[in-house]
């Protein structure tokens, strides 16, 4: 993968030609990311926004356009269960059926 930092340069000029092959046998130049790599992206993505929100909040270097409607998109939580946009005052941390402990909980804050 190559750096966000160097994205905006040809790879030519990041990584020698050399070293874009990366696997021989089968021949590839490209990488691949595994389902688990695939599920960081809103992760990934929400700190770009979040990074383009503070170091470039008037001119952001990357927007992504959503295609069916053709306007600039931004990751948003929303309820999976009707939709609704959250904010963190609407939501309510409760132990899952995977906790061990109730340490887990924040504190709450009076």
């Amino acid at each position: 993968m190559i750096a966000w930092a160097h994205q905006s340069r040809p790879a030519a000029k990041v990584i020698p030609p050399a070293a874009m092959t990366y696997q021989d046998n089968p021949v590839r130049h490209d990488y691949r990311l595994t389902p688990k790599g695939r599920s960081l992206w809103p992760v990934v993505t929400a700190m770009r926004q979040w990074g383009d929100d503070r170091a470039a909040p008037a001119d952001p270097p990357l927007e992504l356009i959503h295609k069916p409607c053709g306007h600039t998109a931004v990751i948003a939580p929303v309820c999976s269960h009707c939709g609704e946009h959250a904010t963190r005052s609407d939501l309510q941390p409760v132990l899952g059926p995977g906790a061990r402990t109730p340490a887990l909980l924040p504190v709450p804050v009076h």
